[in-house]
């Protein structure tokens, strides 16, 4: 009679491992990115806000420079508070930009700004800044 095996062998142990550090170390960068996703959209949100009452405010007067500040949308624009992005309107152009705080693999340098442009007396919106480029946001 032959003895039953109880249990793995050394080899079956270590090729178990090795398969599982394989998949974790392919796994954890995507992971990482997806936080960081994650953690843009809430700005994207932010920005998407203020574009609607730029938008809003420029069907009405159709002139950028009377949209161009958070008065003159009669908004309050969503501040750096806890770890939420800053919003700025820039006088004369109306560009938006996020200035995130330093949180989930965002640093402050990832800025991003959302610019208008008026084409036929309609606006059309740009993203550009490092929420572009590291592909955060689709430009």
């Amino acid at each position: 009679m032959k003895p039953i095996q109880k249990g793995l062998t050394l080899l079956e142990l270590m090729a178990t491992v090795s398969i599982v550090g394989i998949l974790v170390f392919l796994a954890v960068p995507h992971y990482q990115d997806y936080i960081r996703k994650g953690a843009y959209n809430e700005i994207m949100l932010s920005m998407e806000a203020v574009q609607k009452a730029v938008i809003a405010c420029y069907g009405g007067a159709t002139d950028l420079n009377r949209c161009d500040s958070a008065e003159k949308l009669g908004i309050q624009l969503p501040g750096a508070m806890g770890d939420k992005a800053g919003i700025e309107i820039s006088a004369g152009t109306a560009v938006i930009t996020a200035t995130p705080k330093a949180n989930r693999g965002i640093e402050p340098a990832d800025s991003c700004m959302l610019t208008p442009t008026v084409n036929n007396q309609a606006l059309v919106w740009s993203f550009s800044g490092a929420c572009v480029s590291k592909g955060w946001v689709k430009s």
